[in-house]
């Protein structure tokens, strides 16, 4: 599920989503999770 703008096919209604951030990871995880997702992940 992606909430970013520009995404083909478009999500109806994606602006009505309401975004809620759970914070889980300590920062240590954030950044080793960062790092795997970014090998699998083009980044722009």
């Amino acid at each position: 599920y992606v909430l970013t703008p520009g995404v083909y096919p478009p999500i109806k209604d994606i602006e009505k989503a309401q975004v809620i951030a759970i914070r889980e990871l300590s920062d240590e995880e954030l950044v080793k999770w960062g790092a795997e997702f970014e090998k699998i992940f083009e980044k722009k």
